[in-house]
Protein backbone atom coordinates (compact mmCIF):
# COMPACT_ATOMS: atom_id res chain seq x y z
CA UNK A 1 0.00 0.00 0.00
CA UNK A 2 1.33 3.41 -0.97
CA UNK A 3 -0.30 6.62 0.30
CA UNK A 4 0.69 9.96 -1.21
CA UNK A 5 0.26 12.38 1.70
CA UNK A 6 -1.58 15.57 0.77
CA UNK A 7 -2.59 14.29 -2.68
CA UNK A 8 -6.26 15.14 -3.23
CA UNK A 9 -7.08 12.80 -6.13
CA UNK A 10 -8.02 9.13 -5.68
CA UNK A 11 -4.72 7.78 -7.03
CA UNK A 12 -1.46 8.64 -8.75
CA UNK A 13 0.64 6.38 -10.97
CA UNK A 14 4.30 7.37 -10.76
CA UNK A 15 6.91 7.27 -13.52
CA UNK A 16 7.90 3.73 -12.50
CA UNK A 17 4.31 2.50 -12.84
CA UNK A 18 3.64 2.22 -9.09
CA UNK A 19 0.15 3.17 -7.90
CA UNK A 20 -0.18 5.55 -4.93
CA UNK A 21 -3.55 6.16 -3.31
CA UNK A 22 -4.56 9.71 -2.57
CA UNK A 23 -4.21 10.97 1.00
CA UNK A 24 -6.49 8.97 3.32
CA UNK A 25 -6.79 7.43 6.79
CA UNK A 26 -5.60 10.64 8.45
CA UNK A 27 -6.89 12.63 11.40
CA UNK A 28 -6.09 16.34 11.56
CA UNK A 29 -3.58 18.40 9.66
CA UNK A 30 -4.18 19.80 6.22
CA UNK A 31 -3.17 19.05 2.64
CA UNK A 32 -0.62 21.57 1.40
CA UNK A 33 1.44 22.34 -1.68
CA UNK A 34 5.23 22.47 -1.42
CA UNK A 35 6.73 25.95 -1.72
CA UNK A 36 10.07 24.72 -3.03
CA UNK A 37 11.14 23.22 -6.34
CA UNK A 38 10.87 19.43 -6.46
CA UNK A 39 13.85 17.39 -5.31
CA UNK A 40 16.63 17.24 -7.89
CA UNK A 41 17.35 13.51 -7.66
CA UNK A 42 13.76 12.30 -7.21
CA UNK A 43 12.66 9.51 -9.54
CA UNK A 44 9.33 11.27 -9.90
CA UNK A 45 9.25 14.90 -8.78
CA UNK A 46 5.44 14.91 -8.68
CA UNK A 47 5.61 12.72 -5.56
CA UNK A 48 7.05 15.67 -3.63
CA UNK A 49 4.69 18.48 -4.67
CA UNK A 50 2.14 18.04 -1.87
CA UNK A 51 2.17 16.94 1.74
CA UNK A 52 0.11 16.75 4.94
CA UNK A 53 1.13 19.44 7.40
CA UNK A 54 -0.02 21.08 10.60
CA UNK A 55 0.74 21.05 14.30
CA UNK A 56 -0.81 17.65 14.99
CA UNK A 57 -2.02 14.93 12.69
CA UNK A 58 -1.94 11.18 12.53
CA UNK A 59 -2.70 8.28 10.24
CA UNK A 60 -4.67 5.21 11.26
CA UNK A 61 -4.18 2.72 8.44
CA UNK A 62 -6.17 -0.52 8.71
CA UNK A 63 -4.12 -3.58 7.75
CA UNK A 64 -4.76 -7.29 7.80
CA UNK A 65 -3.06 -9.23 10.63
CA UNK A 66 0.46 -10.41 9.91
CA UNK A 67 3.92 -8.98 9.38
CA UNK A 68 4.24 -5.66 7.56
CA UNK A 69 7.16 -3.56 6.41
CA UNK A 70 6.92 0.21 6.80
CA UNK A 71 8.78 2.70 4.60
CA UNK A 72 8.45 6.42 5.29
CA UNK A 73 9.71 8.96 2.74
CA UNK A 74 10.25 12.58 3.72
CA UNK A 75 11.24 15.94 2.28
CA UNK A 76 11.35 19.21 4.17
CA UNK A 77 8.75 21.52 2.59
CA UNK A 78 9.49 24.66 4.64
CA UNK A 79 12.92 24.62 6.32
CA UNK A 80 15.02 23.75 3.24
CA UNK A 81 17.69 25.90 1.65
CA UNK A 82 16.97 29.60 2.29
CA UNK A 83 14.24 28.74 4.83
CA UNK A 84 11.19 30.97 4.71
CA UNK A 85 10.13 30.10 8.25
CA UNK A 86 13.37 29.71 10.20
CA UNK A 87 13.73 26.25 11.63
CA UNK A 88 16.57 23.89 10.98
CA UNK A 89 17.98 20.89 12.81
CA UNK A 90 15.55 19.44 15.41
CA UNK A 91 12.60 21.37 13.96
CA UNK A 92 10.91 18.12 12.93
CA UNK A 93 10.81 15.62 15.77
CA UNK A 94 8.15 12.94 15.90
CA UNK A 95 7.33 9.39 16.90
CA UNK A 96 5.97 6.51 14.86
CA UNK A 97 3.48 4.13 16.49
CA UNK A 98 2.09 0.86 15.15
CA UNK A 99 -0.65 -1.02 16.97
CA UNK A 100 -0.34 1.49 19.79
CA UNK A 101 3.36 0.78 20.37
CA UNK A 102 6.33 3.01 19.61
CA UNK A 103 8.31 1.55 16.70
CA UNK A 104 11.72 2.21 18.28
CA UNK A 105 11.99 5.44 16.34
CA UNK A 106 12.16 7.85 19.25
CA UNK A 107 12.87 10.89 17.12
CA UNK A 108 14.10 11.44 13.63
CA UNK A 109 16.05 14.49 12.55
CA UNK A 110 15.33 15.22 8.93
CA UNK A 111 18.15 16.33 6.70
CA UNK A 112 17.76 19.35 4.46
CA UNK A 113 16.69 18.30 0.95
CA UNK A 114 18.78 18.99 -2.09
CA UNK A 115 16.51 21.29 -4.04
CA UNK A 116 16.64 22.62 -7.55
CA UNK A 117 17.36 26.33 -7.82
Amino acid sequence: MRILAGYQNPQYIDQLGRTWSGDRNYLGGRAEQAVYEPLVRAEDRNLWLQYRGGEEFSYDIPLKPGPHELHLHFAEPIYGVDPIAGGGETSRIFDVFANGANCSIRSIFLAMPEIQK
